[in-house]
């Protein structure tokens, strides 16, 4: 009965302190109440819960309500298998039947170019399998929050929030919006996300939407990409005995290494890590030359 009571007592505070802490109220009271035995500290009890209600009800109404964030932007599970139909692994498969086709004619030894182009091709399927799974559970881990003065997108391994103040740029383009934010930072926001018309409102009010792609974003290079269409070529460049077979898979091979690297000088900009990767990079294309210039002598 004296807990009803006290639910009913709860319900003179604002709706808001009720959802925030009217369940936590609750199960204090309760433990209170278990805890005192005795008429006297019952009534102790009640004194002192009468008395902070007096004092904090009004208190509640002057305090100005503080504006929650809309949240629940989600991708849905239809939405996120309808993005997945476009990734196929086709144009590494190609790949590796082209450049090992261009091997073969190049007169590269039959048993190490087909050994290697079979370890190419486990390796491909793997990591295409591995990517498919890994970008699904990635979109399927996005929500976006809505605050006043900010928007929050909340993911696995990549949280991140941008001030309605250090938005730059938001340009709108077939998948989305970019939402550009100072030091190279920005927020995706898909076209196939719940509630995408209220977040493009609500941010159109902060920054003009652009409608064109940027041109930083439509010529970056995937590593994925890369590593999938030109590794292939190395390998039968390395491979061929013909010179100039030699020089056509050396030439894209090494294109292809020169902007790996660069990518990776890119992304390890202002980190204090080794740069492990530019290294690799420029051996492996070290090593090509070598090969070209033996090849020609």
């Amino acid at each position: 009965m004296s807990e009803r009571i006290y639910g009913w007592l709860l319900r003179l505070y604002p709706r808001a302190f009720q959802e925030e802490y009217g369940a936590a109220s609750r199960q204090l009271f309760r433990d209170r109440w278990n805890a005192e035995r005795s008429f006297l500290a019952r009534f102790r009890l009640w004194w002192d819960v009468l008395g902070d209600l007096a004092v904090s009800i009004p208190r509640e109404y002057r305090r100005p309500a503080s504006p929650k964030p809309v949240t629940g932007f989600r991708l849905s599970e239809e939405a996120v298998d309808a993005m997945m139909k476009g990734r196929s692994g086709l144009p590494s498969s190609m790949a590796l039947l082209l450049y090992c086709v261009m091997g073969w004619l190049g007169n590269a030894p039959r048993l190490p170019l087909v050994g290697n182009y079979v370890l190419l091709a486990f390796a491909f399927i793997a990591g295409h399998v591995r990517h498919k799974t890994g970008a699904r559970r990635h979109l399927l881990g996005l929500e976006l929050i809505l605050e006043p003065d900010a928007i929050q997108r909340k993911q696995p391994g990549s949280d991140l929030s941008l001030s309605r103040n250090e938005i730059t740029r938001v340009f709108e383009f077939e998948s989305g919006l970019m939402v550009s934010g100072r030091d190279q930072r920005a927020i995706w926001v898909p076209s196939r996300l719940n509630g995408f018309e209220q977040v493009r409102d609500h941010l159109a009010g902060w920054v003009p939407i652009e409608r064109e792609e940027p041109a930083h974003h439509s010529l970056r290079l995937k590593p994925r990409y890369a590593y999938s269409l030109l590794f292939p070529a190395y390998v039968s460049a390395m491979l061929v005995r013909s010179p100039a077979w030699c020089l056509l898979l050396a030439v894209i091979a090494g294109a292809g290494l020169l902007l790996l690297a660069q990518t990776a000088a890119r992304r390890l900009q202002g980190l204090r890590v080794k740069p492990i990767p530019i290294v690799m990079m420029l051996g492996l294309l070290a090593a090509l030359i070598i090969k070209t210039v033996l090849v020609f002598r």
